[in-house]
């Protein structure tokens, strides 16, 4: 009888285990990690930023250009860049560790993005991020995506290699390092760190209260 109690016991025991740890994947698959920022400090310094005066959700992506997790949710990214009242906020966080042409490509990015083209380069190195992710000279495509957008070569070699452009990719490496992000994508809505399948629907939501 003592066995019999002890293998009930036992199996009741996994089962709550399973259960509390299916919860907790539940709870991080929905964003619900407990981890908030304020909306100001994720937006303090950032460049890359688009919306209207009718702000209403603002929506911060930590990204890196050549993850592939990053291209498969770049959809969302410019979808949110389409809703009203929406506030899209892109930083940078290029994973250099695992991707040999994530800081370079960040660089392309941001050069593009103080010629005005940012938005149009960031799509195009998501587009063909097969074609250029293991190039040993990525600069040559970089030069030749700026040209497809209609910038200037020798404007965009000179902003590539300047300073500004390199202090505004380390002002968003330290705030991703400074809030401990592993990985990207990372999104958070309205200062909570939302799970990337559920960002377009808690966008709506909150839209949706707001009204």
């Amino acid at each position: 009888m003592s066995d019999w109690k002890l293998v009930v016991g036992v199996l009741g025991g996994s089962l709550l285990l399973i259960a509390l740890a299916a919860f907790g994947l539940s709870k991080m698959a929905s964003g619900e990690s407990g981890l908030e920022v304020s909306v100001e400090k994720l937006v303090e310094g950032a460049e890359w930023i688009d919306g209207d005066e009718s702000v209403k959700v603002t929506v911060v992506e930590f990204a890196c250009l050549q993850c592939s997790a990053c291209r498969a949710a770049h959809p969302i990214s410019i979808k949110l860049r389409q809703m009203e009242g929406v506030r899209y906020v892109w930083r940078y966080f290029p994973l250099t560790a695992t991707h040999k042409n994530a800081l370079v490509a960040a660089k392309a990015a941001e050069a593009a993005y103080k010629l005005d083209k940012g938005w149009e380069m960031a799509d195009l190195l998501f587009e063909k991020q097969s074609e250029w992710s293991d190039k040993d000279d990525f600069f040559g495509l970089a030069v030749s995506y700026a040209s497809d957008l209609g910038l200037d070569g020798d404007s965009f070699t000179q902003m590539y290699n300047s300073v500004e452009v390199e202090e505004q990719i380390g002002k968003d490496r330290a705030l991703a390092g400074r809030l401990k992000i592993k990985g990207t994508p990372t999104f958070f809505v309205n200062g909570k760190l939302t799970a990337s399948s559920f960002v377009i629907s808690e966008v709506e939501k909150l839209l949706s209260e707001s009204e």
